[in-house]
C-alpha cells in the first residue's frame, strides 16, 4: 500500500520460519486481506494504544524477495524517497501481488486439434 510507514503484525509461532524479510505474507487491512513483504522482523511494538492484528498466512515456502533485491528496494526506499513498500513492490512480478503463487502453464496445452 502506497503509505510513508510500515504496518505492524504480530507473528504467529506457526508462521515464525517463513516471516523473514522479503517474505510474502496475507494480513489484515482494515475489512480487506492483503498482501504484504515483510520489511524486518522484532521490531519495536506499536504504540500501547495500537493492537497488532497477527499475520494471517505466509504463502510461500521461501521469500519472494531475495536478499540482494531487498536490499535494492532498501536503495530505492531511501534514494528516491519512496515508501519502502511501494520500492519492494516493484520488484514483485504482478501475478505475486495477490494472495495465491501462480500454479504454472497446464500440464496439457488446451489448443486448437487436428
Amino acid at each position: 500500500m502506497p503509505v510513508p510507514r510500515a504496518y505492524t503484525y504480530l507473528i504467529p509461532p506457526e508462521l515464525a520460519p517463513r516471516v523473514v524479510p522479503g517474505a510474502r505474507v496475507v494480513v489484515p487491512v482494515q475489512r480487506r486481506r492483503v498482501v504484504g513483504v515483510v520489511a524486518e522482523v522484532d521490531a519495536a511494538p506499536p504504540a500501547p494504544t495500537v493492537a497488532a492484528k497477527p499475520i494471517l498466512a505466509a504463502p510461500d515456502a521461501e521469500p519472494a524477495i531475495t536478499p540482494p533485491l531487498f536490499a535494492l528496494g532498501v536503495w530505492i526506499n531511501r534514494y528516491y524517497g519512496t515508501p519502502l513498500g511501494l520500492a519492494l513492490r516493484a520488484l514483485l512480478p504482478g501475478a505475486l501481488w495477490s494472495v495465491q503463487r501462480p500454479a504454472g502453464p497446464p500440464s496439457r496445452w488446451s489448443g486448437c486439434s487436428r
